[in-house]
C-alpha cells in the first residue's frame, strides 16, 4: 500500500512501512500526559504502536495513550514522553499493567518498542498472520493477541489492496513503455489518452484505497471479534503462564498487587 492519511487529509507513512519510530525532538514538557497526544499521533504515523492498525482503518476503535512501563509499576514515568506509546484501545487494554521482571526482560521476554526495536528483527508476515522472530516478538504477539480475527482481516485487506496497487502500477509502466511515435497514426491519439487516464487513476489510487479501508472499518470488521474462550485464546494464555513460570516474580505493577491483597 502506498500511504495513509490522517484526519486532516495529510499524507503520512503507512504503519506497515516504517521499521523504527523516530520521535519528535524538543517536545514540550507537560505534567499532564494527555497533552502529548498530538505529538504521539504524528510520531506513530496515526497508528497503533503494537498492532499497527491505523486511525483510518479503525474508525470504530478508540485510540489511547499507553504507558510502556505501567504507572502502577513506575509512577515516576507517568508524564515522560519517551515512555508513552500511541495505541489502539484493544492493545492497551490487553497490555494493561503487565510488567515483565528483570530476569525475563534480560532473556528477551518483554514488549516490543517501536521507537527502539526494529520490526524486521522481531516479526515476520505469514499471509494475514504475524509470526515471531525473537522472544520479544513472541511475548508481544502472545500477550496482545496480535493474530486476533479483526487484525487478520485488516492484514488480508491490506494484502489485497497492495496487489491491486502493484497491478495498476505495472499496467501504467507497460503503457508508458509504448513507443507512441511507432504506432499507426490512428492509434497514437488513443494510446496517449489511455496513458493519461491510467496516470490519473494512479494518482487517485491512494484516496480510493483509504476509502476502502474506512468503509471496511465502518462494517463489522473491528467489532466482530472471537468469543473470549476460543482454543487459540486458551493456548495463548497457557503460553503466557508457561513464560511467567520460568521467571518467578511480580509480572504486574504494584497497583495490581494491592488490588489482589484487598480481595
Amino acid at each position: 500500500m502506498s500511504v495513509s492519511k490522517d484526519a486532516s487529509g495529510d499524507a503520512v507513512a503507512p504503519a506497515t512501512g516504517h521499521d523504527l519510530i523516530v520521535r519528535t525532538a524538543d517536545v514540550p514538557v507537560y505534567s499532564d500526559y494527555s497533552k502529548y497526544r498530538r505529538y504521539l499521533r504524528h510520531d506513530f504515523y496515526y497508528s497503533c504502536a503494537y498492532c499497527t492498525i491505523t486511525e483510518a482503518e479503525a474508525e470504530a476503535l478508540r485510540f489511547t495513550i499507553d504507558h510502556y512501563e505501567p504507572v502502577s509499576a513506575m509512577p515516576e514515568l507517568r508524564a515522560v514522553y519517551t515512555n508513552l506509546m500511541y495505541a489502539c484501545d484493544e492493545c492497551n487494554a490487553r497490555k494493561g499493567d503487565l510488567f515483565p521482571p528483570p530476569g525475563a526482560r534480560q532473556d528477551g521476554y518483554r514488549f516490543f518498542r517501536p521507537d527502539m526495536d526494529r520490526t524486521s528483527e522481531h516479526f515476520s508476515a505469514q499471509g494475514s498472520a504475524v509470526s515471531h522472530k525473537s522472544k520479544t516478538g513472541f511475548y508481544t504477539i502472545t500477550a496482545l493477541s496480535l493474530n486476533r480475527r479483526a487484525l487478520r482481516r485488516i492484514r488480508e485487506l491490506r494484502l489485497r489492496l497492495k496487489l491491486c496497487d502493484e497491478y495498476v502500477s505495472e499496467g501504467i509502466r507497460a503503457l508508458r513503455d509504448i513507443k507512441i511515435d511507432q504506432l499507426h497514426p490512428e492509434l497514437r491519439a488513443k494510446a496517449s489518452r489511455w496513458i493519461k487516464e491510467a496516470s490519473d487513476l494512479n494518482e487517485r489510487l491512494i484516496d480510493e484505497i483509504n476509502e476502502v479501508l474506512r468503509a471496511a472499518a465502518r462494517s463489522s470488521l473491528i467489532v466482530d471479534e472471537e468469543p473470549a474462550d476460543t482454543d487459540d485464546d486458551t493456548l495463548r494464555r497457557d503460553d503466557l503462564k508457561r513464560v511467567e513460570g520460568l521467571y518467578p516474580g511480580q509480572w504486574r505493577g504494584r497497583g495490581h498487587r494491592k488490588k489482589k491483597k484487598r480481595n
